[in-house]
């Protein structure tokens, strides 16, 4: 019998800005996810991987709380279980100023748990 769940959630790949210059999105691609709980900005980041390497991460609310229970942090935390984002649409700009630009992806995330 398989237990395993999906759970998806609308949300985006932010920090494209910093990494724009070597990846480009593309519709439907499906990247992993991995917590950096070595991150020295934020120990409780989750990061979205290309060929092992950091293209973005999962919007904080996603990834934690004060009490490191953010939902995706929550599942993927857990050995059995994984996640991914999927590209949805194109990135968009969120903030400008002068020089200093914030574009973040349009992305669904999902998590693949045992119940």
């Amino acid at each position: 019998m398989n237990d395993r769940q999906t759970l998806r959630i609308p949300s985006w790949i932010r920090g494209f800005h910093v990494y724009k210059d070597w990846w480009t999105p593309t519709c439907g691609e499906i990247l992993p996810l991995q917590p950096e709980p070595e991150n020295a900005e934020d120990k409780n980041a989750v990061a979205v991987l290309k060929e092992s390497r950091v293209i973005g991460h999962i919007p904080y609310h996603l990834a934690n709380t004060k009490d490191r229970t953010g939902i995706i942090t929550h599942f993927i935390s857990k050995p059995t279980n994984r996640g991914s984002v999927e590209v949805s649409g194109k990135a968009v700009l969120v903030w400008k100023y002068h020089v200093f630009t914030i574009l973040m992806v349009q992305a669904n995330t999902s998590i693949y748990f045992n119940n």
